[in-house]
């Protein structure tokens, strides 16, 4: 059975699925979270290599739909990236984290499997957020792409 099989079949990430509805409903334990996710994201760069950036785009994701900013994201995508960012704080899950060299890797193996599995709704995020960070900005951007008839769905209202 692959890591990620075995992390997401875990005591530590079905627990994670539960409390993901709750730190959703909960705007300060959201931010709490995605604090702490960041935090300890930025500590383990090295050790997450390319999986740095992708943790960093859910955690991105998660914090402008907080926010308000981005909504074209479904419920399951948001337990997905709630449990995974839970998983990853917390240091005893599979693999416990005080293991040098072995502690990530089961991390590792489940975020990239919630990448995976949300990948269109994380390639969405990537180009809204690209279009939103341009030099034209957010509205001239819309209303170039509008001109065009390339609007992006959801960006009608």
């Amino acid at each position: 059975m692959a890591i990620d099989d075995r992390a997401r079949r875990s005591r530590v990430y079905l627990e994670a699925l539960k409390l993901a509805k709750d730190y959703l409903q909960n705007p300060e334990k959201l931010d709490g979270l995605l604090n702490r996710a960041g935090h300890k994201a930025d500590q383990r760069k090295g050790r997450l290599e390319e999986a740095w950036q992708q943790v960093q785009l859910l955690i991105d994701m998660l914090r402008t739909y907080r926010r308000g900013e981005y909504k074209d994201l479904s419920s399951k995508s948001l337990m997905l990236i709630i449990a995974a960012l839970l998983y990853f704080v917390i240091p005893a899950d599979l693999i416990p984290d005080f293991l040098i060299g072995l502690g990530y890797i089961d991390d590792i193996a489940l975020l990239a499997w919630t990448v995976r599995s949300i990948s269109g709704e994380l390639s969405k995020f990537a180009e809204w957020k690209r279009i939103h960070s341009s030099v034209m900005g957010p509205e001239r951007a819309k209303s170039s792409r509008a001109r065009a008839g390339l609007l992006i769905e959801g960006e009608l209202g």
